[in-house]
């Protein structure tokens, strides 16, 4: 798979129009909201335990993407600038991004990320998305 990156990417913005979806059906409850975090790189993949087996991942690249959700903004996918360029080298017309977002993690240096605010037009994957599911599609800003 070449496009694993827009894949994710596309998955979290479904997850968060899904979100919305239970949001709006559920006004009487407190409002949910979700930070993502993406980042493009290896990582070693893993089962652990005997009696009750959980499936892992490890490695920078792992540490990466959890910098980059706990770094992110609700309701927004906050991806890695490896990420980013797999992401716009795929789709160039498909994904709406902010401009670079500069992230200073704790103990880490300094590096440049983005945050994918929606879709320009429907991506190529959109017979993935349940029916009901109301996509809105970004307007691009000049």
């Amino acid at each position: 798979i070449t496009d694993h990156a827009v894949r994710v990417v596309e998955a979290a913005l479904l997850m968060f129009e899904a979100l919305d979806e239970h949001n709006q059906r559920h006004p009487d409850r407190k409002e949910l909201r979700m930070r993502l975090g993406c980042h493009t790189g290896p990582c070693v993949a893993g089962c652990i335990g005997v009696k009750k087996v959980a499936y892992d991942l490890w490695g920078e690249s792992v540490a990466m993407a959890e910098k980059m959700e706990s770094g992110g903004v609700p309701g927004r996918v906050h991806v890695s600038m490896t990420t980013y360029q797999e992401v716009c080298h795929l789709t160039t017309h498909h994904t709406q991004v902010e401009s670079l977002y500069l992230t200073e993690p704790r103990n880490h240096p300094k590096f440049t990320s983005f945050l994918v605010v929606g879709r320009k037009q429907p991506s190529p994957y959109m017979h993935l998305v349940r029916s009901s599911s109301r996509i809105p599609v970004v307007e691009p800003t000049v």
